[in-house]
């Protein structure tokens, strides 16, 4: 919603203008700024009141995304299988490197905000590629997740979302190669534009797919607890309760424990490890609205 009223307005000021007493205010914007032959989202902020709207909307953009994607890290990792085995090594660090990509992504959709094209356009145009080439990455990543990990199975919803995901993935890496091709090669704004566009929208509404999924937090809390028994006790808590002393008496365990040195009943020690989990699922706002309409 942010993202849309930040685009909405600053390409409404900057297709109108903002006429100020003086022509040279830092309010002012020219009309026309954007027009249907350049009208990429970074000509929309470029001057005056709409260049103030971006930089104030663009790292509210940036921090959602930041926050979406360590919701969904989450909601993945918690369907990751054990890190035991090669096979299940690869999609955790898929995981792990998609967040990385959401994390410079995100820094740098501020970075665009920061540095107008007017102002550097060499700057502008640095962070706006890393930007929307984390951006693709992201999108593409996480929908190898939920083809790998069969996420797509849990309902029907999650079925038609998914298929969803995968055109928006596709769509957002055309607009990006399009845009590319078009401003360096072609030489074409209004192609690079409708191309900037179609990826942007495509994005915007792919975090818009994981709303289903914020439902509620889901909290797991582990404690490994560590017991140690000597030589002298089984593990089932007696001289009989392990198999390597069953068929010794208790007595002699015991007098056989009593002539040992300290370090050779340190090295007859033995432990085992229980672990304790406890899992709560706290509903969010959405989940209890939905529980309220579905009631």
């Amino acid at each position: 919603m942010v993202t849309a009223f930040t685009f909405v307005t600053t390409y409404l000021v900057s297709y109108n203008g903002f006429a100020t007493a003086i022509d040279d205010h830092p309010l002012y914007v020219p009309q026309r700024q954007v027009n249907v032959t350049d009208f990429h989202l970074s000509t929309s902020l470029d001057y005056g009141i709409a260049r103030c709207v971006g930089s104030l909307g663009m790292p509210m953009l940036g921090a959602g995304f930041v926050l979406i994607a360590v919701w969904r890290y989450f909601y993945i990792h918690a369907h990751l299988p054990s890190r035991k085995g090669a096979y299940t090594l690869f999609p955790h660090k898929r995981n792990n490197f998609s967040l990385l990509c959401a994390v410079v992504g995100s820094m740098a959709i501020v970075g665009v905000g920061a540095f107008p094209s007017v102002v550097h356009k060499g700057a502008h145009f640095f962070f706006a590629g890393i930007a929307f080439g984390n951006i693709c990455a992201y999108m593409i990543m996480q929908v190898s997740l939920d083809k790998e990990l069969k996420l797509y199975n849990l309902n029907r919803t999650e079925r038609l979302l998914f298929r969803f995901r995968i055109m928006l993935s596709w769509m957002s890496a055309l607009g990006f190669i399009g845009m590319a091709v078009s401003m360096k090669v072609l030489r074409n704004k209004a192609k690079s534009s409708a191309f900037e566009l179609m990826m942007a929208a495509s994005f915007m509404v792919y975090l818009g797919t994981f709303a289903n999924q914020l439902s509620h937090v889901e909290i797991s809390i582990s404690a490994n607890v560590e017991e140690e028994f000597s030589g002298g006790e089984g593990e089932g808590g007696g001289a009989g309760g392990g198999d390597h002393i069953g068929f010794l008496t208790e007595l002699e365990i015991n007098d056989d424990w009593d002539e040992m040195g300290e370090e050779e009943q340190e090295g007859e020690r033995r432990s085992r490890t229980k672990t304790i989990t406890k899992m709560s699922k706290i509903p969010t706002p959405l989940g209890r609205n939905r529980a309220q309409s579905w009631a």
